[in-house]
């Protein structure tokens, strides 16, 4: 998947990925805000464009990828923006040990790409520090849609079994955008979901 990526990563910041990242923003800005002087990871972040926005908002912001061209670019943009306090890397956290804990990790549209879901909740689970908040943005469950690479969205019983399962408490899901062609070309709600680790 990160060949895919890879190749794309130069002409992936389209105008319309950049509006449903400002929407993703939005919905983001105020659980950052009550969380500030925090430290927050931003896994599959590719080229930035949902998490760069909110790093005024936080002490450190990490933003992993397993796409080398991805991480250039990111760390193109925060160096031209003048972010000193956030950093794009080259990182596989299912794959390589972890190098930094944190308050607040983010997937957003990345857990649809990743096969071993249970996986990615316990990863991230051992991640955050206790009273660390997972936020996961991604497509509501679509039956029309059917890739072999992706999952074709979530519900939320499925999220809330997943982060139950790895140790999450206070699990929180809503819709916020929706809209035409979203999704392998098919109208899409997209949600945000929440949990918590416990002290």
């Amino acid at each position: 998947m990160s060949k895919i990526f890879e190749q794309m990563a130069v002409t992936y910041d389209t105008p319309e990925r950049k509006n449903l990242a400002a929407k993703c923003t939005e919905v983001l800005e105020p659980i950052i805000k009550l969380r500030q002087s925090q430290t927050m990871i931003d896994i599959g972040g590719g080229t930035g464009l949902v998490s760069l926005p909110i790093a005024p908002l936080v002490d450190t912001l990490i933003i992993w990828d397993t796409a080398p061209t991805m991480v250039k670019l990111a760390q193109d943009k925060i160096d031209h923006q003048h972010l000193p306090n956030a950093t794009a890397t080259l990182h596989d956290f299912l794959k390589q040990p972890a190098q930094q804990q944190a308050d607040i990790i983010l997937l957003s549209l990345v857990l649809l790409h990743i096969p071993d879901t249970k996986a990615v909740f316990d990863k991230v689970f051992a991640l955050l520090r206790p009273h660390g908040i997972c936020l996961i943005i991604d497509f509501e469950k679509n039956p029309e849609v059917a890739h072999p690479l992706v999952h074709n969205g979530f519900d939320q019983e499925t999220l809330d079994t997943l982060s139950k399962d790895a140790g999450f408490i206070d699990q929180q899901y809503q819709v916020f955008h929706q809209g035409p062609n979203l999704f392998m070309g098919k109208p899409a709600r997209v949600c945000l979901y929440t949990a918590n680790k416990p002290n």
